[in-house]
């Protein structure tokens, strides 16, 4: 009886419950509504609230652009001409606390993949800004086109740019005016600010929106590249857009707007403008800092504001060093005294959003001191330095097998451990033709192999589809992986053949599992084939997260890495030894816990070819930005890299062992080591 009771009482309460449920669903929107709409009777004290004010300081920024109109990818005279004038620039701009802003558009950008220097990458390494300029051309400006089609043009050239010095440090544009509407079109393509902004720039917002009825469509037209707005002091703010049926500020805008300008620095005793071809003189500084004190008297300092000069890159001549010393010299005075902040374009947008925190340098006497890497080592925690070598070259092999062994002649010299990479490709090549190679890669003790992929391995990004790997599910796609990584690789197709091949004959091999493994790919294909690489005896995966010694993804240890140098790019800026690790310092990431790892990188092609050799068999365009389709034809091709001239590859050998030796006479302070140390390490 006792237990009926207890069941009859569970019921109604189970079924009550389920009412209850029924009946606070239904009414939620109702419930929830009165719950916002009648204040909780809480009787709390009145807090006075503090308001925290921030002053910014009035930021200093310059523009150059590497225009459209420039032939530097047809002419290497005039590219190198132009290297030369940045790098004056910048010397300069050195000496006096100054930073200049280099925004390219197509011809240069390309320039440097085609003359083999990758001066944007060299312009940032040296604490300067860089960025995109968006010069599109009558075809998309002056044509009406939606947001998508517009957006096109915005990212062909921020994608040249992109390749040079990563997307991650790409992330503003200049010019892109029009009757279009830039502001959507810019975001789409993944810009978060744009710079330089002209009365053109107004040419999209209807009429009734624009500064004044006499902004007319003839008006901007006939004064398009003046600095907008017309009045200095409404154009020092930045603001945001999210779209451009106006020119005012909109709190949920996407695309800041980052204008200051005046013009040209030479153009300022004739009040402004954008004439190139005009004198500098000492005269044309005064009436800048006239103006920049007017500034500083008048703007409201809560808001970020900055000023902007254009320089040309033809004005980084000799002939103008008297006037161009003129103005950094009181520019640096401003700055100690703390009415300007030198700044890059992107440094002011990160203040203006609120990802850097702002400052000033007020120096009452300014000094020099030389830097050297071992001073600055000395400062640090401890520092381990890999060198990388990645090798993939099956086009040439002979070439590629001859760097590896000269690599390898250099680091056994020195007595500096290496880590090679290869590929299954490369390395089967290497098997079949140079034998006393491979016997060298297993045996030395300098060396440790490493196992990455490339094309046409349908896990290299962007190739997925050549097996259909994101429609498999897991247990499918272990076994299909796995099967990748022990048979041969078709480079015609992207499938596999009935041979040996993959990690698992790079195993056999040398006799011992490659330690660490590239994965190219994420979401679950790169969980699974790390799987792979792990059942198989692989002990790290590579990740550009700046991980930590010890730091696991998916389930395997990343190789650690604080501080990045594409070795290879530095040729003709650089010949190697202090200056490297005096950069590779400066840029370094500090690590979370534990020690801080340097990679020095480079490829065996780059020793000879002008580019990498494989990518007209893959890919329509040296950017590597839309993948062909299989059957692919496999080998020379009419767009296959030129090899260096004897002087070039010259220079790259030099460079690398000049490295390598100092890496050898400071060894206590960068601690050379490769992958079977770091094993040791964990």
């Amino acid at each position: 009886m006792k237990r009926n009771v207890i069941f009859i009482l569970f019921f109604l309460i189970l079924t009550g419950s389920a009412g209850a449920y029924y009946y606070l669903d239904f009414f939620k929107d109702e419930i929830v509504k009165d719950v916002k709409e009648e204040p909780l009777p809480l009787d709390l004290p009145d807090f006075p609230e503090e308001e925290l004010v921030v002053e910014y300081p009035l930021y200093m920024t310059t523009m150059t652009h590497m225009e459209i109109g420039h032939n530097d990818d047809e002419r290497e005279d005039s590219f190198w001409n132009h290297v030369d004038q940045l790098r004056y620039g910048m010397d300069m701009a050195d000496e006096y606390d100054a930073i200049l802003t280099i925004e390219s558009e197509q011809p240069f950008a390309r320039a440097n993949t085609i003359w083999d220097h990758n001066m944007m990458k060299e312009i940032m390494d040296r604490g300067h800004g860089v960025g995109t300029h968006c010069d599109l051309g009558p075809k998309y400006t002056d044509n009406e086109l939606n947001a998508i089609e517009f957006s096109k043009a915005f990212a062909i050239n921020k994608a040249l740019v992109d390749d040079l010095i990563g997307e991650e440090n790409n992330h503003g544009c200049s010019g892109g005016n029009g009757i279009n509407d830039w502001v959507t079109a810019a975001e789409i393509a993944g810009f978060k600010y744009i710079d330089g902004i002209v009365a053109r720039s107004l040419l999209p917002i209807p009429q009734e929106n624009r500064p004044d009825p006499t902004w007319t469509d003839e008006y901007i037209l006939e004064i398009f590249h003046s600095p907008a707005p017309e009045n200095l002091e409404d154009r020092i703010y930045l603001m945001k857009l999210k779209d451009l049926k106006d020119f005012e500020h909109d709190e949920d805008g996407k695309l800041v707007v980052s204008s200051g300008d005046m013009g040209t620095l030479a153009s300022q005793t004739d009040g402004g403008g954008f004439d190139d071809e005009a004198e500098l003189t000492r005269g044309d500084v005064d009436a800048f800092l006239e103006q920049v004190l007017e500034m500083e008297s008048i703007r409201d300092k809560t808001r970020v504001a900055k000023l902007n000069v254009y320089f040309p890159v033809t004005i980084f001549d000799a002939e103008n060093e008297d006037a161009l010393r003129y103005f950094f010299e009181e520019t640096q005075k401003l700055q100690n005294e703390g009415v300007l902040q030198w700044a890059s374009q992107w440094d002011v947008v990160q203040v203006y959003l609120g990802e850097k925190e702002p400052e000033i340098v007020k120096n009452t006497e300014p000094t020099r001191v030389v830097v050297t890497a071992s001073a600055i080592a000395d400062d640090l925690e401890d520092i381990y330095t890999l060198f990388t070598l990645n090798v993939h070259d099956w086009v040439y092999p002979e070439n590629s097998a001859e760097a590896i062994n000269r690599v390898i002649d250099i680091h056994e010299q020195y007595e500096v451990p290496v880590d090679i990479y290869v590929t299954g490709p490369a390395f089967q090549n290497y098997v079949a033709d140079y034998p006393e190679l491979v016997e060298r890669l297993a045996s030395s003790e300098m060396v440790a192999v490493s196992y990455h992929v490339r094309p046409a391995t349908p896990y290299y990004s962007g190739f997925e589809h050549l097996a259909g790997l994101n429609d498999m599910r897991e247990l499918e796609l272990y076994d299909t992986l796995e099967k990748y990584e022990e048979y041969r690789l078709d480079l015609e197709t992207g499938l596999t053949l009935d041979e040996p091949g993959g990690y698992q004959f790079v195993k056999d091999i040398i006799g011992y599992a490659p330690l660490v493994t590239g994965v190219s790919v994420g979401g679950d294909i790169g969980e699974v084939l790390a799987m792979v690489y792990k059942d198989k005896g692989g002990q790290f995966v590579v990740s550009r997260n700046d991980p930590d010694l010890g730091d696991i993804r998916y389930e395997s240890y990343v190789r650690p890495e604080h501080s990045e140098v594409k070795l290879y790019e530095w040729t003709r800026s650089h010949v190697g030894g202090e200056d490297v690790f005096v950069t590779a310092v400066e840029q370094m990431v500090e690590a979370t816990s534990g020690p801080q790892f340097i990679n020095m990188k480079y490829h065996e092609n780059n020793f000879y070819l002008q580019g990498t050799p494989f990518w007209p068999v893959y890919w329509e365009d040296d950017g590597k930005q839309v993948t062909k389709e299989p059957p692919f034809v496999v080998g020379v091709h009419e767009e296959t890299p030129s090899f260096r001239p004897d002087f070039r590859q010259d220079e790259h050998w030099a460079l690398y062992e000049n490295t390598v030796k100092y890496l050898s006479e400071h060894a206590a302070e960068f601690n050379p080591i490769n992958a079977f140390d770091l094993v040791e390490m964990l």
